[in-house]
């Protein structure tokens, strides 16, 4: 996954690697946001719809890596409180409710303070989106691959 990728369309269909099968962008213009999901070759991923954000905040693609159906979102979060734009991208992750997903990106938010600022002496507190970003993880079993992994 790719943020602030800084590129119009017409640059970013010259994305092309060794390692690249397919690549998924939404474009805000080439001067901020823009977030591209690329798909390694040998990864059997059969595409089936994307969906982006006009702003260039986020992209998300639903297909199949074999028989099973996934879900990828790309996301760049909005550098002040903003719930809204959260509840935004769940709601597109609902429309496809029996698939995988896979949600990653910058957030420009931490879910646990205490645990995700490197200062302990400052006391913070959750803000409103880190609240519904949690608060969707939990509705659909959303977890956060990192915590699972340290503890």
């Amino acid at each position: 996954m790719q943020q602030e990728a800084h590129l119009t369309i017409e640059e970013s269909k010259k994305i092309t690697a060794g390692w690249i099968s397919q690549y998924f962008h939404s474009t805000f213009n080439s001067i901020k946001r823009g977030v591209s999901i690329l798909i390694r070759k040998g990864i059997s991923f059969s595409h089936k719809t994307t969906i982006t954000d006009p702003d260039g905040c986020f992209t998300i693609i639903n297909g199949y890596i074999g028989k099973y159906s996934i879900t990828i979102a790309n996301i760049y979060g909005p550098n002040t409180d903003k719930p809204s734009f959260f509840h935004s991208v769940f709601v597109e992750l609902s429309n496809f409710p029996n698939a995988s997903i896979i949600l990653g990106g910058n957030f420009n938010t931490v879910l646990n303070p205490q645990l995700d600022r490197s200062n302990i002496g400052i006391k913070y507190k959750t803000n409103n989106s880190s609240a519904t970003i949690t608060q969707y993880m939990e509705d659909y079993g959303l977890k956060d691959v990192w915590r699972l992994h340290i503890h």
